[in-house]
């Protein structure tokens, strides 16, 4: 029997579901309720954990309040996952986040203001320090997504 995981984010909920994929069901287990509501998710490339990424903010009439980072383990046996850790605060409300190919570094993206902050990822895989990163880059407007180069020499934000 084939199995696999599914994970669906909404408002605070982040749901596990298993999939049997030979026997074609759905099965929900249990969920995890985050900081606020899920805007985006990756994963590390080697370990079994989660980053997500939350905000408050609701509209674009208002900006929110509460935006954080948080880091779920996955368990290897069910996939059931668990916070790692306090969430860590963010100034602004995060739209994606993407890790360097090895999970060294977690980079997110900014929508307003429109951004990219690099954060190191841990050897245990929580998230560390906040790399700062030089004045005068021009981010862009409206900063919607990150992605990083296979060979780990671009990163590349996508904004309007």
């Amino acid at each position: 029997m084939k199995r696999t995981g599914l994970y669906a984010g909404v408002g605070p909920i982040l749901s596990h579901y298993e999939i049997d994929v030979d026997g074609l069901t759905l099965t929900q287990r249990e969920p995890v309720r985050l900081p606020a509501n899920v805007q985006g998710i990756a994963s590390h490339a080697s370990m079994p954990f989660m980053y997500v990424a939350t905000s408050n903010r609701v509209s674009y009439t208002e900006v929110g309040t509460d935006h954080h980072l948080s880091v779920l383990r996955i368990d290897p046996k069910t996939g059931g996952a668990t916070l790692q850790g306090a969430p860590v605060q963010l100034s602004h409300r995060p739209v994606h986040l993407t890790t360097d190919s090895c999970s060294e570094h977690l980079l997110v993206a900014y929508d307003t203001p429109s951004e990219l902050q690099i954060f190191r990822i841990k050897g245990d895989g929580t998230i560390g320090e906040r790399i700062p990163q030089r004045n005068g880059i021009d981010w862009g407007v409206f900063a919607h997504q990150v992605r990083v180069s296979p060979d780990n020499q671009l990163a590349i934000l996508v904004t309007r």
